[in-house]
Formats: C-alpha cells, structure tokens, sequence
C-alpha cells in the first residue's frame, strides 16, 4: 500500500516539471489602432487599449511585430503568482509610481523606497518630480502591486505607528497623465 502512494506520489510530480512551468505575462496595446504580435509561434491580436494575460514557460522567447524581431528571457526568478513581466511591442511610455502609506508622517528612518526620487517629463505636457519612473521598453521586468487595470485603494493603512507600506502601480502613460492632471494642477 505504501509502494502505491510513493510511486502515485512521483507520477503526479512528474507531470508538473520545471519545464511545464508557466509564468503569467502581461502584452498589452495602448495604442489607437489593432495590432498583431507573435510570440513564439502564437499569433496573438490586440484590439485598441486592450491587455492579454499569457501564460510562458521559463528561458528564451521571441517576438515578432510589424518588420521588426525582438528576442527576451522568461526567467526562473519571476513569481508564480503576480504578473513579472509587461510586454510592450509599440514602445509606448509607461509610468511606475510608487505610494506609501505610513500612520506617522514624521517617521524618522523611512524605509528604502521602491522607486528612487526622480523626475519625468509626461507626453511634452507635463513634468513632474516624484517616486515615479518613466519606461518606453518593450519588456517592462518591474516589479508593481497593481497592474494597469487596478486601482490604487483609497486608504490602505498602516498596522502600526513605526510601520511604512510602499505599493508600486504602473499606469499606461496617458492614463497616469490623465489621473495626475485630474488631481493637481499644472501650470
């Protein structure tokens, strides 16, 4: 009876190897036309502003859109269970922006953040300064809490006094832009 569950056990684990492991990726269209991408040998076609969840084993990968062939790596490293890796065959400008919560705002050692201080220039509209990050790359490998159809929570408080949350949200650029200009006003 033993001798069953053991090999049962190895059959099963057998099934699930490393190389049928897949990693969720994000190929998304901001732009204002359809466009058509394969990766590997999977046509995948994205209407305007639409977003794809695709499934990739780890190691090499390539892409192809309009004239153009990119190569990009799927590593073991990424998480099994957020999304890793944004794939952005237009090279269009996306924003990362980092939000912290904290009950102290006179917190005396702040921890690291996420996203250093920096300033971006937003569509030749606006430049902000801020923990925000400017990307065009066509393989975005940020780490964010909350993708681009996410938003942030409204209040998501700190358990304790001495406690500092830091939360990252990346944003098509004209979106961000749209949402910032919303919030505050820009001479």
């Amino acid at each position: 009876m033993m001798l069953q569950k053991i090999t049962v056990l190895l059959l099963v684990a057998g099934m699930f190897s490393c190389s049928d492991t897949r990693y969720k990726v994000l190929i998304d269209n901001p732009g204002t036309e359809k466009i058509t991408v394969t990766i590997d040998k999977e046509v995948i076609v994205l209407d305007v502003h639409e977003s794809n969840e695709i499934l990739l084993a780890f190691g090499d990968h390539t892409m192809k859109f309009r004239d153009s062939v990119s190569h990009f790596n799927v590593s073991k490293d990424l998480s099994f269970d957020r999304i890793n890796l944004l794939i952005n065959p237009t090279r269009s400008g996306y924003v990362l922006r980092q939000l912290n919560y904290s009950k102290d705002s006179k917190k005396l050692y702040p921890a690291k953040d996420i996203i250093p201080y920096d300033t971006i220039q937003l569509m030749d509209v606006a430049t902000i300064s801020g923990n925000y990050k400017k990307t065009n790359s066509q393989f975005i490998y940020d780490l964010y809490d909350y993708g681009i159809h996410e938003q942030f929570p409204a209040n998501k408080e700190a358990t304790d006094f001495r406690d500092e949350r830091k939360f990252v949200k990346i944003y098509r650029e004209k979106d961000f832009l749209i949402d910032f200009m919303s919030k505050h006003k820009i001479d």
